[in-house]
């Protein structure tokens, strides 16, 4: 994240850099999304890649909906030029979701955790 700091990232690079990668869903995983979109299931993305990197490739794809919460390394990019959060993979147990999102889950039964 401090070399993004350092360097000109963009939103410009971003979205050029997922329409040119030759990375895919794995199958099944836009009808998931669409389908847990369709039936009001949240969606939570725990993630020590970049949140913009990781939303602008699922709308990219197509399943980037509003159930999807993304909680992950952010980069600011306004003139602050900084970054948010400090997700890695050992510390991915100890993030604190909003207030909102805690009242939408605690209301479920069930979760369902993919590895």
């Amino acid at each position: 994240m401090e070399l993004l700091e350092k360097r000109k990232f963009s939103e410009e690079i971003v979205k050029k850099s997922v329409e040119e990668t030759d990375l895919h869903l794995r199958d099944g995983t836009k009808e998931f999304f669409d389908k847990m979109y369709e039936i009001n299931v949240p969606v939570i993305i725990i993630s020590s890649g970049i949140k913009n990197v990781v939303q602008e490739y699922l709308k990219f794809n197509n399943c980037f909906h509003s159930n999807v919460h993304i909680y992950s390394n952010f980069f600011d990019m306004s003139e602050s030029r900084r970054h948010i959060y400090n997700v890695t993979p050992y510390n991915k147990n100890k993030i604190s979701f909003s207030d909102d999102l805690k009242k939408l889950i605690n209301k479920r039964k069930y979760i369902l955790l993919l590895r």
